[in-house]
């Protein structure tokens, strides 16, 4: 007989089968000495749930061979009225392109979401370690991640956002590149794109290429350029070092994120706590890196969840402004006349991780 998680056990290995394995065409492998997946093997729920992705990695990427022994994460996605097929594709596509046995939880943060975009009973009876944590009230994106990693166990923390997909072994490449990185590390998977209302996989998912992002001061807002043309040696698909981050998809030691400051919580809304967190990472000694052999596929934004609250952003990039960037406000005011009287919040909390006094 089958377990419901799809692994068929040899006897003896009951309980290794049950956990976490939920594929139906899953093996027993004497070598391994687990349950593991065939190659493109999906339940018939889940295969329905999104359109499998092409796997854009590198080739190199496609023959990489992990430590046996990694140590595990919890992964953290919040969510605000997400329609359910869009929240249903990105659960089923992490339990399909994951390992399992990586993962202790993956913590779906309920952003204070009406009762028809709650979905509570749904997803926890997607799999065992799937849980819901509910915001008693609208929090935002970076006060839901830093309460959801509250009280975690796990070494290593991993945050995602709705509306992505996710690739194939995308999580091995983070977690392996931690483990042989410098302290202070924040990866970054690749992300491609996601078109909505395409009717095949080939003309949905869109490759992203491989860009440096940087930072402009005078704005607080991030730069983009290809990365052969800040770097014209770099060869794909090394992970290289990036002056910032852009998204809330990124993977680091639990530790490091309690070290270096979490995320700024007295942000608002969405905007800015990506800039925020790329200049507090640099400056406290952390580093940033893209690693190119971890994909995921992000989708476009739709309504009510793309409105981006300007005033909001406004508000969180002056914050920013005032903690790592105070010798250019009189030029961030320039460029933006309207956050010179626009309520930042107490920035008190923040000015010792740079050792400043911002007013």
């Amino acid at each position: 007989d089958e377990f419901p998680d799809g692994c068929a056990p040899r006897p003896g290995d009951e309980a290794r089968c049950r956990r976490g394995h939920w594929v139906r065409d899953a093996l027993y492998d004497e070598e391994a000495g687990r349950c593991i997946r065939t190659p493109g093997s999906v339940p018939n729920w889940a295969s329905a749930a999104f359109k499998l992705p092409p796997d854009f990695r590198h080739e190199q990427c496609l023959f990489e061979r992990f430590p046996a022994a990694l140590p595990k994460a919890t992964v953290v996605i919040p969510y605000l009225q997400q329609a359910w097929p869009d929240l249903l594709a990105t659960v089923a596509s992490l339990l399909w392109a994951t390992d399992m046995e990586l993962v202790d939880e993956v913590r779906l943060v309920d952003d204070a979401n009406p009762p028809e975009h709650a979905f509570h009973e749904e997803l926890r009876a997607l799999h065992p370690k799937v849980k819901v944590i509910r915001n008693a009230e609208r929090l935002g994106p970076a006060r839901s991640k830093v309460a959801a990693a509250e009280n975690v166990r796990s070494p290593v923390l991993v945050f995602l956002e709705p509306r992505c997909v996710l690739g194939r072994r995308w999580l091995e490449p983070l977690i392996s590149r931690l483990v042989v990185g410098t302290p202070g590390l924040v990866l970054l998977p690749v992300q491609d794109s996601i078109l909505p209302n395409s009717s095949s996989a080939a003309a949905r998912y869109v490759a992203a290429g491989l860009n440096f992002t940087s930072l402009s001061p005078e704005d607080v807002a991030l730069l983009w350029k290809p990365m052969q043309a800040h770097n014209a040696s770099y060869r794909d698909p090394e992970p290289y070092a990036t002056a910032a981050m852009s998204g809330g998809s990124f993977a680091m030691w639990r530790s490091d994120w309690e070290e270096f400051g979490r995320l700024d919580d007295g942000m608002i809304e969405r905007g800015g706590e990506d800039v925020e967190m790329s200049l507090r990472m640099w400056t406290c000694g952390g580093r940033i890196e893209v690693v190119p052999c971890s994909r995921i596929y992000r989708g476009v934004r739709m309504a009510p969840q793309s409105v981006v609250d300007p005033a909001a952003e406004l508000r969180n990039r002056k914050r920013t402004a005032l903690v790592w960037f105070p010798e250019h406000l009189a030029r961030f005011y320039e460029r933006n006349p309207g956050a010179r009287d626009l309520d930042a919040g107490d920035v008190s909390a923040r000015a010792p991780l740079q050792g400043g006094d911002p007013s």
